[in-house]
């Protein structure tokens, strides 16, 4: 009887022995599998590190924003050109980019662009409209909700920001406005107002400067 019991409790030594060396190799194995699979499950799962630039010379200001935010990149303006009358800041015209349409690039990486004037529209002549028009306080809003509240207005953007790449990604929302030549609440003529002399084709230009936040 001594004998036996003296076997199992060798047994047991022996036991316990083996699996106390084998538990840190399990453990790294474990590890190495989880890593393995989180590895793959990013590879098969995750956003991909190559994107192509897509051809944004040839949009405005606002397509193109939306392009690259679309591509997973990022847009970086160094200086704008001043606008004439009657551009908002989404018609901003692209003249180049950098890099070229179809380049393969990493996801989030930067394309610079470069702006061109615009061409200058013809005002529009409404068959109704009011004689004149209360100017909106712009001064504090994004040029998306100032665009909204400029009927019966002709714009003129005579200095824009430039545009840093971590900010590219709110759109025309990361442009602010910052000055206005009207005074909030004063009446100035409908834009293209009809008078009983004529048309009026000198309309009531609103000149902004347009800042980043």
């Amino acid at each position: 009887m001594g004998t036996s019991h003296e076997g199992d409790q060798t047994e047991h030594l022996r036991r316990t022995v083996v699996a106390d060396s084998m538990t840190p190799v399990t453990r790294t194995l474990g590890l190495f599998a989880l890593l393995g699979a989180t590895a793959l499950l990013v590879s098969c799962n995750g956003s991909p590190t190559k994107t192509v630039v897509p051809p944004v010379d040839t949009t405005s200001l606002g397509d193109a924003l939306r392009l690259l935010h679309e591509a997973g990149l990022r847009a970086q303006i160094d200086s704008f050109k001043s606008l004439p009358g009657g551009i908002g800041l989404e018609g901003a015209g692209v003249g180049d980019q950098d890099p070229e349409p179809g380049t393969r690039v990493r996801t989030g990486s930067v394309v610079r662009l470069t702006m061109v004037s615009s061409p200058i529209p013809s005002p529009a002549i409404l068959k109704r409209h009011p004689a004149f028009v209360t100017v909106p306080d712009l001064v504090g809003l994004t040029w998306p909700e100032a665009e909204g509240k400029l009927t019966g207005l002709w714009p003129k953007i005579d200095t824009i920001a430039p545009l840093p790449a971590d900010k590219s990604d709110r759109g025309l929302d990361a442009f602010v406005v910052t000055k206005q030549s009207f005074e909030p609440g004063s009446r100035v003529p409908y834009m293209g107002v009809r008078i009983p002399n004529g048309v009026n084709l000198n309309p009531s230009t609103i000149e902004l400067e347009i800042g980043v936040r």
